[in-house]
């Protein structure tokens, strides 16, 4: 996909909005149409996380940049956005709310949502009862297609233990109805 095929709010040629604001209420719609463009953006582009450090860079991540009107979101700003995200169960930091807070699981789709696109696919493909291995479903033939086809190995890991499974095996063996 290009550029052009990315859907850019009304604001990203304002450049008030890529400065974090300071007044609460504008604060709260800020990070609201981010939230909303950075899960947006990354839907569209397949992508599961973000290192806030490489988007935040020039020539990082284009929605984060515009460089019409020379403005780039700042990794401070990007930050305190996935924190609220995070809140929002819309992110996950890398490493737990503890953790560094630089790279993030960005969750366009919830870990119960993988799971359940998994095991309707498990169903429709008529692998109930058998083995299937974690390469199968994020990787493999038949998921080809799927949302979840490469999908990030913590992500799958997170939907299969959802699923009951432990994610210390190489695969998955599904049984009956949920």
């Amino acid at each position: 996909m290009t550029s052009s095929d990315v859907q850019y709010p009304a604001l990203f040629d304002f450049p008030p909005f890529f400065t974090r604001q300071i007044t609460d209420s504008t604060w709260k719609s800020q990070v609201s149409q981010w939230e909303t463009f950075i899960l947006a953006y990354t839907r569209q582009k397949h992508i599961f996380r973000l290192d806030l450090h490489q988007a935040t860079t020039p020539g990082g991540i284009e929605i984060f940049e515009n460089r019409k009107i020379n403005r780039r979101l700042s990794f401070e700003t990007l930050q305190e956005i996935i924190e609220e995200m995070s809140q929002k169960g819309t992110a996950e930091w890398e490493g737990g709310a503890k953790g560094p807070k630089s790279e993030a699981l960005i969750y366009w789709h919830t870990p119960e949502e993988w799971a359940n696109l998994i095991w309707n696919w498990i169903n429709e493909t008529g692998q109930n009862n058998q083995i299937v291995t974690y390469y199968e479903i994020a990787h493999g033939e038949l998921a080809e297609g799927q949302e979840f086809f490469e999908l990030d190995k913590t992500l799958l890991n997170k939907a299969l233990n959802i699923l009951g499974s432990d994610e210390d095996s190489m695969g998955v063996k599904f049984f009956g109805s949920q």
